[in-house]
């Protein structure tokens, strides 16, 4: 294997020229100028003379101002060449825009390089840079244009270099002050005469616009403090699919120790892991929450701080890991679970079953905001159990449902999927309306209390069932406040463009022919035989409420126009308009629906 000889660098002798340098940490235009920030005494000569390495060189940032505290350099060995670079000179050529090629004909018009002895006398006699030419970049952009005609020469060896890397002092200027100015124009002098005309006033006591002189030094901290700041190693950066926008996410342990198990876990824990804590405080705290576990089996979070003492709330989380464990999400999402008790085995805990929504979290809370009675929202609440839910229309139709034979761990839990689908549809669309301060009558809720319980089917579940709700009628304002309140979204919300409406949105109208094929289709593909009303819950809760003074008094018989199942019901007037699902006139748009619809719960 043959290589090419290699070209021996050139040679170039290094002349015994003491020479130090010092960076300046300001742009230097005017040299003048630049050497005044030194002081009056001139320190180069001495800096040049001295061996000691602690000799430092002082710059005045104001130079103009006696008052000024300098700053110190630090002398640093170095092992680097003072090069003196001569080039043409340049006489306004301009290379063409976007051109690297060299300046076409650049020997034309420049000044030969210096040959005679009185340049280069004149040249060692000021070895500078000048007019910030040694700039790197523009250096060799003038070497690579000059190839051939230009001379470099080693100058010195630079052994120390001074470099100002240490923080200013604290300046407060007197140069405006009376007392300073005479003090300035006599005794900064140096001359005698001048210092005898300095006279302090004799009087005693305090003055008006009394003058003080500031400390010699405001601080001795001359060093910077390191931070030794770094990115987070466990933080990364990601993009949220549903919002496209990028988010934080952290890879560290939680530093929650509570047990959380996946909802299909096939066992559950039967005690704490944890070896036992010391702190008496929290042993109070265990023992109370293990009291609270024995008269009821399941919490949430919120129960069980409104069963707690107000004292206590702040090691919560400390007694969390010794008393219960959590599923991550399924039916008893968050819910603070019994060691060795598993809801999963029994449908007798359908009860504790969690309803999760994404509202955002507020630090005023009151003793009952684990209750839901579709009257009042408490906005620090966002999860309730099923036991926990007072409203009169949600309790009779969870009250009276069937229970499953098999549990579902991931979504439905003891609940069949149309009737846990029927609750959780219904509840948002209160929270929604409560949080805007409205409150929806029971009678708009018919056409959702029409779909059937159970919709057989293995894809089939509470998430991928739409609902029809009615509509609230938002405003633009209400519908941007409730995002970023962080309350559960309208059904609907985001395939309409509420920017664009600029006034109250009109309330969709009644039943629609699409929506009674809709409800018809589930009728069908149920197992359970279509009943003319929308269910006997509805319909006992329409007696209810006819009795109570909320409906209009009248029968409400199985036959006639208060059918449901493809035809008009009670609090509907029977016209149907196509307009408001002109875009969805299929019996699969509304599943298409669900699937986003889907999305924006949280529970399970």
């Amino acid at each position: 294997m043959f290589s090419m000889p290699r070209a021996d660098a050139a040679a170039c002798t290094v002349p015994p020229r003491k020479v130090v340098a010092v960076e300046h940490p300001m742009i230097v235009k005017n040299l003048e100028k630049g050497i005044k920030t030194f002081g009056t005494n001139r320190p180069f000569e001495r800096v040049l003379d001295t061996s000691n390495p602690e000799e430092c060189v002082p710059l005045y940032i104001r130079h103009d101002d006696p008052m000024c505290i300098p700053i110190l350099s630090n002398n640093a060995s170095t092992n680097n060449v003072l090069l003196k670079i001569t080039v043409p000179k340049r006489i306004g050529r301009k290379r063409k825009r976007g051109g690297l090629d060299p300046i076409p004909s650049a020997m034309e018009g420049f000044s030969p390089l210096p040959e005679s002895r009185d340049n280069e006398s004149r040249s060692s006699d000021s070895i500078r840079s000048q007019s910030r030419k040694d700039n790197p970049v523009k250096l060799l952009r003038t070497l690579k244009d000059n190839v051939g005609n230009y001379s470099v020469e080693a100058v010195a060896e630079i052994t120390n270099t001074h470099r100002f890397r240490g923080l200013s002092d604290f300046h407060f200027s007197t140069s405006n002050t009376e007392f300073f100015s005479r003090f300035r124009d006599t005794v900064l002098t140096g001359n005698v005469d001048k210092l005898k005309e300095f006279q302090m006033d004799p009087s005693r006591g305090w003055k008006p616009n009394d003058q003080f002189m500031p400390p010699p030094r405001m601080t001795n901290n001359s060093i910077p403090f390191n931070w030794n700041w770094h990115q987070a190693a466990h933080i990364y950066s990601s993009v949220d699919p549903d919002t496209g926008k990028s988010v934080l996410e952290s890879r560290a342990k939680p530093r929650d120790k509570v047990i959380i198990l996946p909802p299909d876990a096939p066992k559950v824990p039967d005690r704490c892991l944890l070896s036992p804590t010391k702190d008496p405080d929290v042993i109070s705290l265990i023992a109370s929450m293990r009291e609270a576990l024995e008269e009821r089996p399941i919490w949430t979070q919120r129960a069980m701080k409104n069963r707690l003492p107000p004292h206590h709330k702040y090691r919560f989380k400390l007694a969390l890991p010794y008393v219960c464990y959590r599923f991550r999400n399924g039916p008893w999402r968050d819910a603070l679970i019994k060691f060795g008790l598993d809801p999963r085995t029994d449908p007798k805990y359908r009860i504790y079953q969690t309803l999760v929504f994404q509202i955002r979290d507020d630090a005023n809370a009151t003793s009952n905001s684990h209750i839901f009675d579709g009257k009042n929202l408490s906005a620090n609440a966002r999860a309730w159990q099923v036991c926990d839910v007072t409203d009169p229309l949600l309790s009779s139709l969870i009250g009276n449902a069937n229970c499953r034979y098999t549990c579902d761990s991931i979504v439905d839990g003891w609940f069949h999927n149309g009737l846990w689908a029927k609750v959780k549809a219904i509840m948002r669309t209160k929270i929604v309306a409560l949080r805007v301060g409205k409150q929806l009558p029971d009678q708009e809720f018919a056409i959702a209390l029409s779909l059937p319980d159970h919709i057989p089917g293995k894809t089939k579940t509470s998430r991928t069932i739409h609902v029809p709700t009615p509509d609230i009628g938002l405003t633009v304002a209400e519908f941007e406040a409730l995002l970023n309140e962080g309350a559960p979204r309208e059904q609907g919300a985001r395939k309409k463009d509420y920017a664009a409406l600029g006034k109250a949105l009109a309330p969709k109208k009644p039943q629609s022919d699409v929506q009674k094929r809709y409800i018809q289709g589930l009728w069908d593909m149920s197992a359970e035989t279509p009943p003319q009303t929308p269910d006997n819950r509805a319909e006992e809760a329409a007696r209810q409420m006819s009795s109570m003074g909320m409906l209009p008094q009248g029968e409400i018989s199985r036959s006639g126009s208060n059918t449901y199942a493809g035809t008009e019901g009670p609090g509907f007037d029977g016209e149907i308009d196509e307009e408001d699902f002109e875009d969805e006139d299929d019996e699969d748009a509304f599943d298409r629906e669900s699937d986003e619809e889907g999305e924006d719960e949280t529970d399970g």
